[in-house]
């Protein structure tokens, strides 16, 4: 999501990536996981500026840096 940072990414490329031999629901709940937990830690750390948005409706995620000195 970082090297696409600002561009939405696909939630089944991010599926086959790191999960390619998973069941789909498996894989969609560490998904979920994963991303509640990025989500928390740039919270916890008080990063601002850098947010995970889901503009599609789960469809896909995407990484919003919107201070380019925050990465």
């Amino acid at each position: 999501m970082l090297e696409h940072k600002n561009e939405m990414i696909f939630r089944d490329t991010i599926l086959e990536l790191f999960w390619p031999e998973s069941d789909i629901d498996k894989a969609s709940k560490q998904l979920y996981t994963a991303i509640y937990t990025i989500r928390k830690t740039l919270k916890n750390y008080g990063v601002e500026g850098v947010k995970i948005s889901s503009p599609l409706l789960s469809s896909g995620y995407k990484l919003v840096v919107e201070n380019n000195e925050a990465l």
